[in-house]
């Protein structure tokens, strides 16, 4: 169930598409953190890796070409960087930021299709 307290706002489009506008999530997004970093809620630690993680995300989409961002898109990126020899707590952290917007937590506004 969605809470009514939380607000998605998406730029309308010149055209009807499938695609969100991702520019304008991100940005409610990053809105979501800055409000919970500032009720206590979130340690400004935790929003600068969450937003560094989605940064990475996005970057590792365009590069692959990612289309639709699903369960296993996520995985396959979580995959790709311990291939590379990321370590697995540096990439949880970073997992955690993507998951909180890609899959929704409960508090971010933010959603993109799941499966």
């Amino acid at each position: 169930m969605m809470d009514d307290n939380k607000a998605l706002t998406v730029a309308q489009p010149a055209a009807i598409t499938d695609s969100p506008d991702v520019l304008a999530l991100v940005t409610d997004w990053h809105q979501a953190l800055a409000l919970q970093v500032a009720a206590g809620e979130m340690a400004p630690l935790t929003e600068a890796a969450y937003k560094r993680g989605l940064g990475k995300f996005l970057t590792w989409c365009e590069a692959t070409g990612a289309g639709l961002v699903t369960s296993d898109t996520i995985r396959q990126w979580k995959a790709d960087l311990l291939a590379d020899g990321r370590k697995p707590n540096t990439v949880d952290v970073w997992l955690s930021g993507v998951r909180a917007i890609c899959l929704g937590d409960g508090s971010t506004p933010a959603r993109v299709q799941s499966d």
